[in-house]
């Protein structure tokens, strides 16, 4: 994931983080540029009747609370380590590493920004690289 993610991009992040888009004839929508436009659901949909607006942004905050929990479905045990490049402190290496029930997979991915490293990794360890 780039550091500009197109909304097409986003959208699928977050749909294979478990988010969904209302149906329609839902009582949840709002408006947009004059259109009806379904809200999202969150993958635990906890008081969520009408859903949300947007979907999240793509920061650390966000990422933790609905993006790494699914980590779980795929492996027994995972963990996410954050560090620079030697020599480049600026760029942050994030890596996601899951065991599962026959192997041992790791993921790595860099970006000036954590959260979209981290996105990029999570990305590649629930779609494959």
């Amino acid at each position: 994931m780039t550091e500009n993610p197109t909304e097409q991009e986003i959208k699928e992040f977050w749909e294979g983080c478990g988010w969904r888009q209302l149906s329609e004839g839902s009582r949840g929508f709002h408006h947009e540029r004059g259109e009806k436009v379904m809200n999202w659901l969150p993958p635990d949909n906890n008081d969520y009747v009408y859903g949300q607006t947007y979907l999240p942004r793509i920061d650390l905050n966000n990422l933790f609370r609905w993006a790494v929990p699914k980590l779980k479905e795929f492996s027994l045990i995972y963990f996410i380590t954050f560090d620079h490049r030697f020599n480049e402190p600026d760029i942050w290496l994030v890596t996601v590493n899951m065991e599962t029930k026959s192997e041992w997979l790791e993921y790595e991915a860099e970006n000036k920004d954590p959260a979209f490293a981290l996105a990029e990794a999570i990305e590649k360890a629930l779609i494959g690289e």
